[in-house]
């Protein structure tokens, strides 16, 4: 009943605010239904659930490694997915945003996420960030070579590794998530040693449809990895085909781990 409920009374590009409270994979998840992704749960209670169960059904068969969710924004996958690695480090670099996703772990005794607030890409230091749209906090992302930059739209956060932010960790890096607005081939190229060890599940949003960033994104990855499209993200029961090309949102899978996704795969 929810979803057709707050469909027909609630529009959110016609709201400044709308604050709520509602339950999401058991645990208390705070919104506001004028931003895009918490609307989303108050109205379908998940936001891309298809990558959500991918993720989980990888993880309970992985579960004693880490899950790193890049662009985690306020916590839907690493919430989904908390009970089903052994530890997750998600990465937010937009303080305001950080700041949510602090709070959901706390409000939910959540004690094997690790928080880090800054933006990953291949170096160590600064960088500016452009700020998200107030109704869509998930367009927030690094500002590019030659873009225009000010203090209205833009802030600096930290910049790292993911090589560097998992230096540390004795644990396997079993799944990888990387949804940063275009930057995707900047991380893979900062976890180049940690792909190569531990061999982990990728998934990645690619933008552009061009052979040329398909080739830059897959060159980032060891030879042997397969890659596939996962079709209907947003529905809780997502689909994986051979990827040949073209934008979206492509899973890369270890050529010797592939059995492990044959109940995603259609022909």
């Amino acid at each position: 009943m929810r979803k057709p409920l707050v469909l027909g009374l609630v529009r959110r590009k016609s709201l400044t605010s709308l604050p709520f409270t509602t339950r999401y994979h058991g645990m208390v998840f705070e919104g506001d239904a004028a931003n895009l992704i918490d609307y989303h749960v108050l109205s379908r209670g998940a936001f891309e659930p298809g990558l959500s169960a991918l993720l989980g059904d990888w993880g309970k068969r992985h579960a004693a490694g880490i899950f790193l969710d890049v662009g985690a924004n306020v916590g839907i996958h690493t919430l989904a997915n908390a009970a089903n690695f052994a530890k997750i480090i998600a990465v937010e670099p937009f303080p305001p945003v950080a700041n949510r996703l602090r709070r959901a772990l706390a409000i939910n005794r959540v004690s094997n996420v690790t928080l880090c607030e800054a933006a990953l890409a291949d170096a160590e230091g600064k960088t500016v960030f452009r700020i998200p749209t107030a109704s869509n906090l998930g367009t927030g992302r690094i500002v590019g070579e030659g873009e225009t930059a000010s203090s209205t739209d833009c802030v600096e956060v930290p910049l790292r590794t993911g090589d560097g932010l998992l230096a540390g960790e004795e644990l396997p890096l079993s799944a990888l998530k990387i949804d940063t607005e275009g930057a995707e081939a900047r991380v893979l190229a900062g976890l180049g040693d940690r792909l190569r060890r531990d061999r982990p599940l990728v998934v990645f949003e690619l933008l552009d449809p061009g052979e040329a960033a398909a080739r830059k994104l897959t060159g980032l990855l060891p030879e042997d990895y397969r890659f596939f499209l996962l079709e209907g993200i947003k529905r809780r029961r997502a689909t994986l085909r051979s990827w040949t090309g073209g934008h979206g949102d492509i899973v890369a899978v270890p050529a010797e781990k592939t059995s492990l996704i044959g109940s995603w795969m259609v022909a």
